[in-house]
């Protein structure tokens, strides 16, 4: 068979994972954007709140803000609450509501597969449809929030966390923390506040031993200001790993 370097691996590990080269591990980026962060702690996503984790698994529906938006398709990651992984690609309505076809217990990310929205897509709880899970704002094509949960038998290794702001200064500052939410059963979470530092303009956290998550624990990553409000994007890097399986 002739030489194919789809097929063949580099001397590059952490290429060879990007490329999907290496047996049960992927790399997971973590991109979260939020332009009015102010004196309270909030991951970095879509709405300038703090983020609220369901209880339970829970019936969802997504919709567009533009009536328009009838070709699009959008694709849902997230997990059950045994922490499994869920998928499915959801046919926008417009501003219709549309029901997805699981329950959700976490929601990873949103993200445009086929089509360009018009309009802000927006995934609610159902039927109250008082709580926001994820948002894809207008003309992005993908959720940019700073929050992620580790899927049951993984483990997640944090390799990078990058901080920027282009509004803040030496009189008006960041504040950044890592939070980690453990699930130690029966409904009980143990939230863990490490890696608290402050930054400017940017901030740029490289580990040499990657800082080790394990399945069921949902990390946010969360900024707040010192004064009044600044713009923050939190970038993340890692590989997630299905543990127990042959690696190669």
């Amino acid at each position: 068979m002739p030489y194919n370097p789809t097929f063949y691996p580099t001397d590059d590990d952490k290429l060879n994972v990007s490329r999907g080269l290496t047996k049960y591990s992927q790399v997971v980026n973590i991109f979260g954007y939020q332009s009015n962060v102010s004196s309270q702690f909030i991951p970095c996503w879509e709405a300038n709140t703090a983020y609220t984790f369901p209880t339970a698994n829970l019936s969802m529906c997504i919709k567009s803000t533009d009536a328009g938006d009838t070709d699009i398709r959008i694709k849902v990651v997230g997990l059950d609450s045994n922490y499994e992984t869920l998928t499915e690609v959801a046919n926008l309505n417009g501003t219709s509501d549309v029901t997805l076809s699981n329950e959700y217990f976490r929601i990873n990310s949103l993200v445009t597969v086929e089509g360009n929205a018009n309009g802000q897509i927006s995934l609610y709880d159902e039927p109250s449809k008082t709580v926001l899970y994820a948002r894809i704002r207008q003309g992005e094509g993908k959720n940019q929030a700073s929050i992620y949960t580790v899927p049951a038998g993984h483990n997640f290794y944090l390799y990078r966390i990058d901080g920027f702001s282009a509004t803040a200064n030496a009189n008006k500052y960041l504040y950044f923390r890592n939070v980690s939410r453990v699930d130690v059963g029966a409904a009980e979470k143990v939230e863990l506040r490490v890696a608290e530092t402050t930054f400017t303009q940017q901030m740029n956290i490289q580990r040499r031993f990657p800082f080790k998550y394990s399945g069921n624990t949902d990390i946010v990553l969360q900024a707040k200001s010192s004064s009044q409000t600044n713009e923050v994007g939190i970038f993340a890097e890692g590989i997630l790993i299905q543990e127990g399986q042959h690696f190669e």
